[in-house]
């Protein structure tokens, strides 16, 4: 892929997180579930790529890179994904699509530059014994991933932050090959790692 391609398109998904995370804390009792956050993050994708470059032809085929709940580790899906228009316009279908390929084709892929971002959120509505575990989870689901970019996007209408001292130190360990941003609706706090990553968006 051509550099500023590839540079034009990482523009706007981080400015599309950006957006989603302005809306959150503008009204984060508009978030009802993670579904509003994926939607969200979709259509900001969708309206800031240029169709011209979302929409990739393959052979015999004609796809839009930008995935919801894209095929990624035997684990789980991807929340959000954008696929490298260089792997679609060669790959097979079946390749792109990722639904009927093993394991490992699907890592083969990957560490061929098969996904230019993936996106993971979580949406803490109430804090429970589990939700550390589910966050770390999210965070293991990207350290394996091959995404030239990678997200964790954790947001909560409650006060939670303190509620996971543990978290910080996992996210510090990482935070070279994941950014994350953690919202708190209830403090306004907004911590990243690392830190000062999530710029004011371009209106």
């Amino acid at each position: 892929m051509k550099p500023n391609r590839c540079f034009e398109i990482q523009e706007c998904v981080e400015n599309a997180i950006r957006r989603t995370v302005e809306e959150f804390q503008g009204n984060p009792y508009d978030f009802f579930n993670e579904w509003d956050i994926h939607f969200r993050l979709w259509g900001y994708l969708c309206s800031r790529i240029p169709e011209k470059k979302r929409m990739v032809e393959g052979r015999g085929f004609c796809v839009d890179v930008v995935r919801p709940e894209y095929p990624g580790s035997p684990r789980a899906h991807y929340d959000l994904a954008v696929l490298n228009p260089d792997f679609v316009s060669v790959a097979a279908y079946e390749r792109v699509e990722a639904r009927r390929v093993g394991p490992s084709v699907r890592k083969e892929d990957e560490q061929k530059a098969k996904l230019l971002s993936v996106i993971e959120t979580k949406l803490i509505l109430s804090p429970g014994e589990t939700t550390e575990e589910e966050i770390l989870e999210d965070l293991g689901i990207l350290t394996e991933c091959h995404a030239m970019c990678k997200y964790l996007l954790v947001f909560s209408k409650k006060p939670v932050l303190n509620n996971f001292p543990n978290l910080e130190s996992k996210f510090r360990q990482h935070q070279k090959e994941v950014r994350v941003a953690w919202y708190s609706g209830a403090d306004n706090k907004l911590i990243q790692f690392p830190d000062a990553w999530l710029l004011p968006c371009e209106r």
